[in-house]
């Protein structure tokens, strides 16, 4: 094996300089001041930072967190405001809260139109119920009356039958045969005013209204509406049927040289019922001695050569419910009149309204009067159980006075014929 040889040293070595630093004499203190300034500086930049890194996170989480309860609270309004918007229903009928005053009422009643016949009709007699709806019911108070308003689907006002109790104190208007009525009337209310309570019943059905007073009614068609007029008989002008009482518009029955009567004649002995057509004073005579007829409705009928008015009361017939009575021309004040006295009476017709024209018999009964020799009625006098009534023609004719007896209803009655 052969020996590694000793190298020479480098010349470079004999040149080296020795350090002159000791490392263990160093102040070693400010080398940590150093390095401690510099990580304090680099710290409080970092956290710096962190706090503009939280402050931007919670902003824009602050944010996100508000859109998204804006976007709820906004979906959470949105069917409320719909519900809001949506239209109320509002009910077929209706009752007025308040009272209101008389001139608030269109085509406003007087004393004079109020009438208590027990029954009556209006509408166009072309129009029958079975072809018609009734829509809506609105009852409004006024101070010295109630109005009740029917509206009918059909174009014209259809023909109804008005029934009205004897005592005054209830109306009722039968809807046999008709198409629908609202559910809306469907029931019972109370009014509390001259009213005192609607009632609806499907049994006819029927409609009526009820009232602790007795009342005076009033009948107006207008188009497809019926209004009817109801008003206590005990703040009318003229009220009382009791013969103690004096009307609030008599004519005066003294002024005789007014009044030109025509050819007088004796009357008839009992019982005579009839007569014949003439322009002399006609009588009908009864046995019947006491004021105890109940008489309360008029009817009328328009026939080709005559016009015939007839006094009476449904149900009301024989010869216990026949008056004694007459009738005779008179003239007053350039009119033309047929008077007729009906005797034996404890009611009687137009206590309330005193009269009728012939638009206002029209428009109560729905039958065209104007074809007729008539103009119109008046209650002059009603007294110990004597009613005096004249009648108004339009020109001086032949007249008949008679009792009819209408078997169909069981009812007697006190007629005049007007030849045209």
């Amino acid at each position: 094996m052969r020996k590694k040889a000793n190298l020479e040293a480098s010349p470079l070595l004999s040149s080296r300089v020795n350090s002159t630093v000791h490392p263990d004499r160093l102040d070693q203190t400010r080398f940590t001041e150093i390095q401690q300034s510099v990580t304090q500086e680099n710290s409080s930049f970092r956290i710096i930072i962190y706090i503009v890194i939280v402050i931007a996170i919670g902003v824009g989480a602050a944010l996100v967190v508000r859109n998204m309860s804006g976007a709820d609270t906004s979906s959470n309004n949105t069917p409320e405001q719909n519900d809001d918007e949506e239209t109320p229903n509002v009910s077929a009928f209706k009752v007025s809260s308040s009272v209101l005053q008389n001139s608030a009422a269109t085509n406003a009643p007087k004393d004079s139109d109020f009438i208590s016949s027990l029954s009556s009709k209006v509408g166009d007699t072309a129009t029958v119920l079975s072809t018609a709806k009734l829509d809506s019911l609105t009852i409004n108070k006024f101070q010295s009356f109630d109005r009740a308003e029917l509206k009918f689907s059909s174009a014209k006002l259809p023909s109804i039958t008005i029934n009205f109790a004897q005592n005054k104190k209830s109306l009722s208007i039968p809807l046999t045969g008709i198409m629908e009525v609202n559910s809306d009337l469907n029931t019972t209310s109370a009014i509390n005013n001259v009213i005192t309570q609607y009632k609806y019943s499907t049994t006819g059905p029927t409609m009526s209204f009820e009232f602790t007073d007795t009342v005076g009614y009033r009948l107006l068609a207008q188009g497809n509406t019926l209004i009817i007029d109801f008003k206590k008989e005990s703040v009318s002008l003229a009220t009382s049927t009791t013969p103690t009482t004096t009307p609030t518009t008599p004519e005066p029955e003294e002024e005789e040289e007014d009044e030109t009567p025509v050819a007088d004649g004796s009357k008839p002995a009992a019982p005579h019922l009839t007569n014949e057509f003439g322009r002399t004073k006609q009588y009908i005579s009864s046995n019947v001695t006491a004021s105890t007829i109940g008489y309360n409705n008029y009817f009328v009928y328009d026939a080709n050569s005559y016009f015939e008015f007839s006094f009476g009361a449904n149900g009301l017939a024989g010869a216990a419910n026949t008056p004694n009575a007459s009738a005779e021309y008179v003239e007053k004040d350039g009119k033309t009149f047929i008077e007729i006295v009906i005797e034996n009476l404890s009611s009687a017709p137009f206590t309330v309204s005193r009269g009728k024209t012939a638009a206002q018999v029209e428009a109560e009964t729905g039958l065209s009067v104007s074809g007729g020799n008539f103009k119109g009625i008046s209650l002059i006098d009603f007294a110990n159980g004597k009613a005096t009534y004249r009648i108004e023609v339009k020109n001086k004719a032949d007249f008949k006075l008679l009792v009819q007896d209408w078997t169909d209803t069981a009812t007697d009655v006190l007629s005049i014929q007007i030849k045209d």
